[in-house]
């Protein structure tokens, strides 16, 4: 019982002081603050206060066989007698301790001395029990209650074990007080539950006021802050425990008489292993995640048997009739194949194979981004394409053709490993074959007659059967400088074929996401044994608890500041900075101290901690993996307008004939200024799909609709599983059923709808939906606590949530043309100014048409 029995509580000694040789008089003095008596306050209230305050000359008393007798004050002439009034054991004070006029025969008035306590003779009642609590201060008065506040020595400034340092007295009974027996059939009557093991009524008030829980005046407790304890000689003996309401994983107790073992009760008993488990498991990630950044780079599987089989054929084909027959559109690759690819042009590198230039002096121990495709076309495709029949790589792997669903733009000036890490990290979901240049088409036959007509070449015929193209920026020069990139972009956006860029994961992009975190934990393990060892040796004082709340918000704070050169980073795209890393451990690490804070002071199961924890986790983490991608993002923007001098009539090639060709085609369809500001954009939005590219002859310009925010949708979504729990708490039943049952239906069905309807957009629409999450901010003021109330609920529930969800099912282009509003907002919610010239111009269509039975057009990536 050790621990559970040396928390809030007090105890009252008494004091005798011998004044007169006939009279033995005395004060009840509290042990733990000796300025404190009991006296009589008023004119019929008996509370704890200063022994040489207002009062002093009431803190004077004796005994008159079995009546506690005040010698200082009278009422009407008659002496007054403390009395037990059972009509007052249930009220929220729980003060059933009176003073009357004494008169003979009132049962109440009988107290005996026994076991070094005075008792009441016809109950259960004890002295020093409910009604004389040392943390009630003069509840009825306020003038005590200010007086007992300020006191230096008054109960707040008490810890838990100081509270129970004296509990057992040695006085003896007075001299003067008469043993008395208890009779059978004078048994004082009170209407009170037998709760503990013995059919006791258990020692109710031994907890700290603050601890009583309502009109029962039972113990509660389950945070560290309000541990479930009493003194020697009683145990915990719990009653109920709450569960699915505001308060979860809160106790009622009591305590009982005898030795007993205290009942498992709040969070002292599971809360120090846990946080013990947490802080080693976040030490643990933390040094893994470090192992695994510092020592486990990137790798490439070695080239299988299967894989170096097709470095020999073992079949000759004819490659001039197999190509004639295949039509260009099925000339595709599939993933697997162009991973198979990599595997063999590193193995070619490291037999001596394929070998550096002068051109391309690519580094052999480099494995991120490789030779080129000029070095490895001249080194590799074409000598194992000639043994095979002069076909390309493509058709030699499938002579049948392999459909192409994905059209590869790019400029060869790109390393063969960074090419084939970006397609793979890109490759639409669904996607079964790719059209890539260098492994499509024949390169041991006369590309030239190929491409003599470039709307009848293998390029238009394959990217008008494609469903999305993926544009490959590399570190040397834009794609958007040569001319046949140039060529593929106007005939992707003349048919309305999405062009995403493809990008390549970061390096050791997980295990850097899984650090952050993982500090977090082991920072919050820290707080919590940190505060739980503070507590069990020096007690949870009314004065740690201020002086930890002042702990949390500074924390906070910190944390908070931490994110605002976050912010100024990633407006100016320099998330790569250090700082923006070092920003980001400093967040976690102060709010997972501030965390640990409320986990001791509110309770692990509190409902508003638990979700507020798991939001601060959740989102810190993604965070993290946000600036992963944003830096990754950045890294190909710039790589995509490198040399781009925003026109792409100064495109160069190799064969001016084609240059002329190609510019010819453009110039007649009136398409140069078009492909100019589409380019433009995609550069800008790292996307471009019908629907971005209708919104911005709207809009005009926006900013990058390639990704969508993990961190946004993370506390949208906490927010709403949020909102529930309030709405069920605290609103369900305040305004009649009826508006209750709307505003917990409207709730629970947003929280439901909103990743539903998300994870079933299209990638720009994710992007507009997630940037849509800017109009929770006019709930700031609910969020911080200066809004609340049913108006609150109402506005949020049947106002700006509903408002955001139809936002999202609309779209930004369906958006962008609401009358009057609907441009401004869309650029406003894309970071752009709402005011604008004018929106992107599109011109005449094209001459080059569709076939009614194409491949079509799919608007819609996967993440």
């Amino acid at each position: 019982m050790g621990a559970y029995r040396s928390v809030r509580g007090f105890t009252i000694c008494l004091t005798i002081w011998t004044l007169v040789a006939s009279q033995e008089l005395f004060s009840i003095r509290s042990v733990v603050a000796p300025n404190k008596c009991i006296v009589v306050a008023e004119d019929r209230f008996v509370e704890l206060g200063d022994c040489d305050g207002k009062w002093a000359d009431r803190r004077i008393w004796y005994f008159n066989k079995t009546w506690l007798v005040n010698r200082n004050y009278t009422y009407d002439g008659g002496v007054l007698c403390l009395q037990f009034d059972s009509s007052y054991f249930y009220p929220d004070h729980g003060r059933p301790l009176r003073v009357n006029v004494c008169i003979e025969g009132q049962l109440n008035m009988h107290w005996y001395w026994a076991g070094g306590r005075i008792r009441h003779l016809h109950s259960a009642y004890v002295l020093d029990l409910p009604g004389i609590n040392i943390t009630d201060f003069a509840p009825f008065t306020a003038e005590a209650q200010h007086v007992a506040i300020e006191s230096k020595e008054d109960s707040y400034s008490l810890s838990d074990q100081q509270f129970f340092a004296h509990v057992e007295t040695t006085l003896g009974p007075p001299d003067g007080f008469e043993t008395v027996r208890r009779e059978a059939e004078e048994v004082f009557e009170v209407s009170i539950p037998n709760v503990c093991p013995d059919g006791s009524i258990g020692e109710r008030n031994l907890c700290a006021f603050e601890h009583k829980l309502g009109t029962g005046l039972l113990c509660e407790g389950g945070p560290v802050s309000r541990r479930c304890v009493c003194f020697n000689g009683y145990f915990v003996h719990v009653i109920a425990r709450t569960a699915f309401a505001p308060d979860w994983g809160l106790s009622q107790y009591t305590c009982c008489e005898g030795e007993g073992t205290s009942e498992p009760c709040g969070d002292w008993y599971f809360l120090g292993p846990l946080a013990a488990a947490v802080l080693a498991l976040g030490v643990a990630g933390v040094v893994t995640a470090t192992l695994m950044i510092q020592y486990c780079p990137p790798t490439i599987a070695p080239a299988n048997e299967e894989d170096l089989q097709v470095l020999a054929p073992q079949h000759v084909l004819d490659g001039a009739t197999l190509h004639a027959t295949v039509e260009p559109a099925k000339w595709g690759v599939s993933l697997d194949d162009l991973r198979q690819f990599k595997r063999l042009v590193h193995h070619g590198i490291q037999s001596g194979r394929v070998r550096p230039t002068d051109l391309d002096p690519f580094s052999i121990a480099d494995i991120t981004q490789g030779p080129t495709a000029y070095t490895v076309n001249e080194q590799l495709i074409k000598p194992v394409t000639a043994a095979a029949g002069n076909v390309s790589w493509a058709l030699m792997k499938y002579p049948a053709g392999l459909l192409c669903e994905v059209f590869v733009t790019h400029a060869w000036a790109e390393g063969i490993f960074d090419f084939v890490d970006k397609v793979a990290h890109s490759w639409p979901r669904g996607a079964v074959g790719a059209y890539v240049c260098f492994l499509s088409n024949p390169q041991n036959q006369d590309i030239a007659s190929l491409i003599q007509n470039p709307r009848e070449s293998p390029f238009a015929n394959a990217l008008h059967r494609s469903s999305s193209v993926l544009a490959m920026p590399n570190r040397a020069v834009s794609i958007y400088t040569r001319v046949w990139c140039v060529y593929e972009a106007f005939l992707a956006s003349s048919w309305d074929k999405p062009i995403r860029i493809a990008t390549r994961p970061s390096v050791s992009q997980w295990p850097k996401v899984v650090r952050v975190p993982c500090a977090g934990l082991a920072a919050c393990g820290t707080g919590i044994l940190v505060v739980m060892s503070q507590a069990k040796f020096y007690g949870f004082t009314r004065a740690s608890q201020d002086l930890l709340t002042i702990l949390d918000l500074a924390f906070l704070g910190v944390a908070a500041a931490c994110g605002s050169p976050l912010l100024a980073l990633y407006s100016f795209r320099k998330l790569h900075s250090p700082v923006s890393q070092m920003a980001i451990y400093g967040m976690t690490i102060f709010l997972a101290l501030a965390l640990a804070i409320r986990l001791c002071v509110h309770g692990f199961l509190d409902a508003t901690v638990m979700i507020a924890t798991l939001t601060a986790f959740l989102g810190v983490t993604g965070l993290e993996a946000d600036r992963q991608r944003a830096i990754v993002a950045s890294r190909q923007a710039n790589e995509l307008g490198k040399e781009f001098t925003g026109t792409v009539r100064n495109a160069t090639s190799s064969n001016e004939d084609d240059s002329r060709k190609i510019f010819t085609e453009i110039e007649e369809n009136g398409q140069a200024e078009a492909i100019d500001q589409m380019v433009g954009s995609l550069i800008a939005t790292n996307i471009s799909t019908k629907q971005m590219r209708l919104t911005m002859e709207v809009t005009g310009r926006l900013g990058d609709a390639s990704r969508w925010s993990r961190t946004i949708l993370v506390l949208s979504l906490c927010f709403l599983i949020f909102q529930c729990r309030q709405v069920h708490a605290y609103r369900f039943n305040e305004s009649g059923a009826a508006l209750g049952w709307l505003l917990l239906g409207s709730a629970c069905l947003e929280a439901l709808l909103w990743p539903f309807i998300f994870f079933r957009l299209p990638i720009e629409s994710k992007a507009f939906a997630e940037r849509c999450c800017k109009l929770f901010l006019v709930l700031l003021p609910g969020m911080v606590g200066l809004w609340g109330g049913l108006s609150y609920d109402v506005a949020a529930h049947l106002g700006v949530i509903p408002l955001i969800l139809v936002m999202t099912i609309l779209g930004p282009l369906r958006v962008s043309r609401l009358p009057l509003v609907g441009a401004p907002l869309v650029r406003m919610l894309f970071g752009r100014s709402p005011c604008r010239a004018s929106g992107l111009k599109r011109e005449g269509a094209p001459s080059v048409q569709r076939d009614a039975g194409d491949g079509g057009n799919n608007d819609t990536f996967s993440m």
